[in-house]
This record gives structure tokens, sequence and C-alpha cells, in this order.
């Protein structure tokens, strides 16, 4: 009986011994755990690949990121766009309308003073040539318009055209077209500028025959810019 009892006291201290090995063993696994799940936390935030050791915290997936105005777009207009990027790869929807806004204030301010030299890096040449002689018509009435932009409120993408014309000089669909023309491909897209202004028609005396100078108006304009897709060349005015 003595040694049943001694056994039950043996087996009792085996399970303590154990228990507290078990114990012991499991806390030393968890910490050593802990710096690993801390690290792979901070290169996440700090936008670092996570530790190999650790798929706790796995790399999240690239998101596409889309210009707000394009995200605004038809899905026609959009797939245009697509096709203007395969040739011009640093092209961007936002900085091309930057550039109509300043464009915009720019050509009416050179209309305006007669400075034909900045109109000519503006327009096209055959908007240029055309304004040159709308310029001299004013001459021979001896009329001068004068329009001043007190700000553009909305710019809007209306229509955008791809134009490829091949050294056959054939012209290529533009809902099929995938860049591989070995010939010249014009894109031309075509703003709608809401902008408030002033408008004022003088003679030669200086008198007013239209409009007025403290009358603010709100115009909406559209406007046509063409560029020669993949040469080193401006987007151009060429009708309004």
């Amino acid at each position: 009986m003595f040694q049943f009892f001694d056994l039950l006291v043996l087996l009792a201290i085996a399970v303590f011994i154990l228990s507290r090995l078990y114990n012991i063993l499991g806390k030393v696994d968890e910490d050593q755990e802990k710096p690993k799940k801390n690290k792979a936390l901070i290169d996440m935030l700090l936008g670092k690949a996570p530790s190999p050791c650790s798929t706790d915290f796995p790399q999240p997936q690239q998101a596409e990121v889309i210009d707000v105005n394009e995200a605004t777009l038809s899905a026609a207009l959009r797939q245009k766009l697509s096709m203007i990027k395969t040739l011009e790869q640093d092209f961007s929807l936002d900085k091309f309308l930057q550039g109509v806004r300043k464009a915009y204030a720019m050509i009416h301010s050179a209309m305006s003073s007669r400075n034909v030299e900045i109109l000519s890096h503006l327009l096209s040449p055959e908007l240029y040539q055309k304004t040159k002689a709308q310029f001299a018509q004013q001459d021979e009435k001896k009329q001068l318009i004068t329009r001043n932009i007190i700000n553009i409120r909305e710019i809007e993408v209306k229509d955008i055209q791809i134009t490829v014309a091949t050294d056959g000089g054939n012209t290529l669909n533009q809902n099929t077209y995938n860049g591989s023309d070995n010939g010249h491909t014009t894109a031309t897209i075509t703003v709608s500028i809401q902008n408030n202004q002033t408008y004022v028609l003088k003679d030669d005396m200086g008198n007013i025959l239209d409009g007025n100078e403290d009358r603010i108006i709100t115009s909406l304009d559209s406007w046509k810019f063409a560029k020669v897709l993949g040469k080193k060349s401006a987007w151009l005015l060429v009708a309004d």
C-alpha cells in the first residue's frame, strides 16, 4: 500500500514539473515572437516589405491610381486617353488642363495687346494666320477688342480625337489604333472653359462701341488643342 502511495506522490510531482516546464518554455517562445511581430508592424507602417520569417502582416496590394479628372470621363474618352499615353508616356490630364488654364489667359491677353510673338507659340499656323487677318480687319475699321479674364471657373474635357496618318496618306481607325504605326499620330482634345471676364470694343479714339469695362460676364468657350504625339512639340490651339 505504501508503494502505491509513493507512486501517486511521484506522479503528482512529475505532473507538476511538466506543467512548469510547459509554462516556462511556452512563455519563452511567445516572448521570442513578439519582436518579430513588432518589427513586421513597423516595416509595414514604413512601407517596407514584411520580414521573411513573419507572415502576420502581408504587403498590401498596390491599387491603381486614377487621375481625378480622368475618373469623370466616359469609358470611350478614357480609352482614347490610353491611346495618347501609348506615345506620350509622361502625359497627364491634370497637367494638360493646367496648361489649358494658363494658355487661355495668355492667349486672350496677347490678342488684346496684339502680341503676335506670343500668339505664334500658342496657336497653330492656320489659326495664327486667321487671327492676324482678324487684326487687319479690325485695324481697317479702327477698332480694338479687349478681354480681361477675371477667373476660370471650370475646364471640362468634351471630346478626344485621334488621327493617324500613315506614310501612304491613309488614316487608321482611331478606335482600333494600338500605337504600332510608322506615321504621324495627332491628338485633338476639345475642352469647354467656363470663365468670368470683361469685354469691351473701342474705336481708335477710345470710345466704347460695345461692352462695359465694369461689367463682369460669364462666358463658356469651346477650344480645341492638338499635338503630334511622340514628337517634341507643344499642344497648340487649333480652333476657338
